[in-house]
């Protein structure tokens, strides 16, 4: 089972001109941070603003109001005033929500809290940040659909840990995306134990403006409660066919077919070509020296395989032999014929996060 997409992160942001601080007296201010290199009895020569009561605020006010399973997190500097919250576990420790309703009652919770530390209208502020969710049960432990990911990184994306997963991008990217497994993260981060070893989560994560507006057509919290599941799950849809599974049917040699694994592929195969000449003694070469294995994980299947040949000019009769050569070389293999290979695992969760 998949869920819906949903909201998992909101970073939000009103300029300097767009809020007043209440009161930094009251208690609900944590701490006010001064700028590095003063000593801990001076403070800067101007203040960056007063509050509504006339106090003069020098440095970084900082808040954290619990919410659910989670805090909302409230900074006020001379930049303006930030609020981060994950709207998911304002609901529930590891479930998504499911419906527009519910994160409307999230965005009125966070109105209310954010309503007693500045002045400011929460449903006009920019979202700097969103991340979209979606997460389905796997057939095996997620952790070996992590490695397969991580054989077939984005182009121009580097590749970290994340708790019990990977991530592609950095945090300056428009667009980071991660992968995890939800149980061991739900253990090692919040400290929810119980929950099996097959629940994945995919989450791309939009980092700025004006990523939030390319991919989800949006740039104030008015407008994502605007949208529906419906849409939230079509822009995370296009999200991750394009960072993590790319997909581009009019250019792939087929329909679905994994673009980076087969450009690898066809590259491979053209070097074999240029130096062996003849198209058979090319394709024999270049499995010798991967494995059928190898052949396999880079296109899925040895019918691909077959037609790869075929659109690199090898005589069908000859790409149907070569490729059935293949597919008993690896049959004989009795490790690598109870191996699922990478691009079966993707291919997997491509069923899942995809559609």
């Amino acid at each position: 089972m998949t869920t819906a997409a949903s909201v998992d992160k909101l970073e939000l942001h009103a300029a300097r001109d767009t809020f007043r601080v209440l009161d930094m007296g009251s208690g609900l201010w944590h701490r006010q941070h001064i700028v590095q290199g003063l000593q801990s009895d001076d403070k800067p020569a101007q203040p960056w603003s007063t509050d509504a009561k006339g106090t003069p605020i020098y440095g970084q006010l900082q808040a954290m109001v619990p919410m659910g399973n989670t805090v909302l997190a409230v900074s006020a500097n001379s930049y303006g005033v930030r609020v981060t919250v994950n709207p998911n576990k304002a609901v529930h420790a590891y479930l998504p929500i499911q419906d527009s309703t519910a994160l409307g009652e999230v965005v009125a919770e966070v109105e209310r809290a954010v309503s007693q530390l500045v002045s400011t209208d929460v449903l006009g502020m920019a979202t700097n940040r969103v991340d979209l969710c979606r997460q389905a049960t796997t057939a095996e432990p997620v952790w070996k659909y992590a490695e397969a990911m991580r054989a077939c990184k984005p182009p121009r994306k580097q590749v970290f840990p994340e708790p019990g997963g990977i991530r592609y991008g950095t945090a300056k990217q428009n667009v980071q995306t991660a992968f995890y497994d939800l149980g061991r993260r739900a253990a090692e981060v919040d400290h929810v134990d119980g929950l099996p070893d097959n629940i994945a989560r995919l989450e791309p994560r939009f980092n700025s403006v004006q990523s939030v507006s390319k991919h989800m057509g949006i740039g104030t919290v008015r407008q994502l409660l605007e949208l529906s599941t419906d849409d939230l799950t079509a822009a995370y849809v296009r999200s991750v066919n394009t960072e993590v599974f790319r997909l581009m049917p009019s250019t792939a040699s087929h329909v679905g077919q994994f673009v980076i694994p087969y450009a690898q592929a066809v590259q491979e195969l053209h070097v074999f070509l240029d130096a062996y000449g003849r198209r058979g003694i090319a394709a024999a070469r270049w499995r010798a020296a991967l494995g059928s294995e190898g052949v396999l994980q880079r296109l899925g299947s040895f019918d691909r395989y077959r037609n790869l040949l075929v659109d690199q000019g090898l005589e069908r009769t000859a790409a149907w032999r070569e490729a059935r050569q293949a597919e008993q070389d690896w049959k004989l293999m009795p490790t690598a014929k109870r191996k699922v290979s990478a691009s079966a695992y993707i291919r997997e969760l491509q069923e899942h996060f995809a559609a």
